[in-house]
């Protein structure tokens, strides 16, 4: 851009601007615009400036300084979006897949997830055993596998929260009356005192035609076998089972009590326990608990 560009450019901007004011005209512009243009000296440096050429620099005072430009950032803020939890997760721990039952046994889900449960529902094939909605104590029914017939039974687990629900089944083996003593498969079995106590022996804890027996002792029968004196333990005797196998028992066991429900104190605790050989001198032979009855 040339000093005569620009003045052009000036010149015409300005006479249009004074020709729109009243009282002005023509002799007048001609004399304002002669007088700008040589009192203005910073056309050509600004033109240098703009284009690389010129012949004049400007003077140190009449220089224009400049702030350093803004810079756009890269950062991108967004709103935290989380996703939702989906719907529950929980693992059915009780009974296990593909196990023999019998005799009243409870049904139970754990919950395994971030998803919240409200509830569970169960089912043993097309019977409702209800829903419980207390997580606190974990979520369980109690069924009796002798109300049921013989032969595969699904039992069906259906978990509810905020999310949506979740369904979940196992298939287990109903035997209504097991007997007392029999041979034990790697497939598992259950066994029956005399007095309904269930004796559940898992798949793989035993070989292949095990011979497996249970009798059931009396409180002076386990006291003159053991030793034990149950008041000095404080312990209040319910029952025992003597479980027999021809193998030894690579898996452990499960013992379901009977016929105890109306001897038992307020403030007691249930418990089954195994007993074994005497450990610290003392004569007696040792109780260990083992689960709840």
């Amino acid at each position: 851009m040339t000093k005569t560009l620009l003045r052009a450019v000036i010149s015409a901007t300005l006479v249009v601007a004074l020709l729109l004011q009243p009282g002005w005209n023509v002799t007048r512009t001609k004399a304002l615009l002669h007088d700008l243009f040589e009192k203005v000296s910073l056309i050509p440096t600004l033109a240098q400036s703009l284009t690389g050429t010129g012949e004049r620099t400007t003077p140190a005072s009449a220089r224009l300084s400049t702030a350093p430009a803004l810079t756009a950032t890269n950062n991108v803020f967004l709103p935290l979006i989380m996703r939702p939890p989906g719907p529950p997760s929980f693992e059915i721990t009780a009974p296990n897949d593909g196990w023999t039952v019998s005799g009243m046994l409870y049904f139970a889900a754990q919950p395994i997830g971030p998803a919240p449960i409200s509830s569970v529902s169960f089912r043993a094939g097309s019977t409702s055993l209800g829903t419980d909605s207390t997580p606190a104590d974990g979520f369980k029914a109690f069924f009796n596998a002798r109300n049921f017939p013989a032969g595969p039974l699904q039992l069906v687990a259906i978990a509810s929260g905020p999310s949506g629900q979740t369904s979940k089944s196992i298939t287990v083996n109903v035997l209504p009356d097991p007997p007392s003593s029999g041979r034990i498969g790697s497939q598992g079995g259950v066994l029956d005192s005399e007095i309904g106590s269930i004796i559940t022996i898992p798949p793989g804890a035993l070989p292949d035609g095990t011979l497996v027996t249970i009798d059931e002792l009396t409180q002076q029968e386990v006291t003159a076998q053991n030793g034990i004196n149950w008041e000095a333990l404080g312990v209040t005797f319910l029952g025992a089972q003597r479980i027999q196998s021809a193998a030894p028992f690579s898996l452990p066991y499960g013992v379901a009590s009977a016929n105890f429900g109306n001897r038992v104190q307020p403030g007691q605790a249930v418990v089954n326990y195994q007993i074994y050989p005497d450990a610290d001198g003392d004569g007696a032979d040792e109780i260990v608990v083992v689960n709840t009855a």
